[in-house]
């Protein structure tokens, strides 16, 4: 599945996913590591481009 993002906007979503599961470490437990970040990568690449798209008015 491809989310046609930029290469500097994927690192920075991806980036992201990793800050907030190491910053929520102690609360969430994750029996399933790659189901869980590919669904986390994947929902905030979609909230990037939702903002964009409302901060930018571009697609």
């Amino acid at each position: 599945m491809q989310f046609s993002v930029d290469k500097e906007a994927a690192e920075e979503v991806v980036s992201d996913v990793f800050l907030k599961l190491w910053s929520n470490r102690k609360k969430n437990e994750v029996k399933h590591l790659l189901p869980f970040l590919y669904t986390s990568v994947k929902n905030a690449t979609l909230n990037f481009k939702k903002s964009s798209i409302v901060f930018f008015g571009r697609n």
